[in-house]
């Protein structure tokens, strides 16, 4: 596992100091455990929940991988924003299923693609804001 972006820690651990619940949702292979890589990371802790597929037995952009999201948040789907870096199955899965997706992007959009509406595209996590201030989003 590719060790995780210290900006991202510092992003990650300031959304859940403001008490939004995090939750990991990962496709991955049977031999890999995102968890090393957060505890390596210092930041474990900041998720609620941490979903893989090889654990899980199905993937994203399956309806059930994101069912299984928005009942690890514990709240309704339009109070989630789904972030990823995958048009398939961070933005349009996630949409399909009544949440917001922000598309995570550091070049924009790749030839062909379009953003769907409803979804934002940013360019690193550091960018995910507090929407409210209220914790309106897990």
């Amino acid at each position: 596992m590719r060790p995780v972006d210290p900006v991202a820690i510092v992003a990650l651990r300031r959304l859940h100091t403001a008490g939004l619940r995090l939750v990991l949702a990962s496709n991955t292979k049977t031999e890999q455990d995102r968890r090393l890589a957060l505890r390596r990371a210092g930041i474990e802790d900041v998720f609620k929940v941490v979903l893989q597929s090889a654990q899980l037995g199905v993937a994203k952009p399956a309806p059930i991988f994101y069912r299984m999201v928005i009942a690890a948040a514990g709240c309704a789907p339009e109070r989630i924003l789904f972030v990823g870096d995958n048009m398939a199955g961070d933005v349009v899965g996630p949409l399909g299923q009544g949440m917001s997706a922000a598309l995570v992007r550091p070049d924009g959009l790749g030839p062909g693609e379009v953003l769907p509406g409803g979804a934002k595209m940013i360019r690193h996590v550091r960018e995910v804001g507090f929407p409210g201030h209220n914790g309106d989003h897990h």
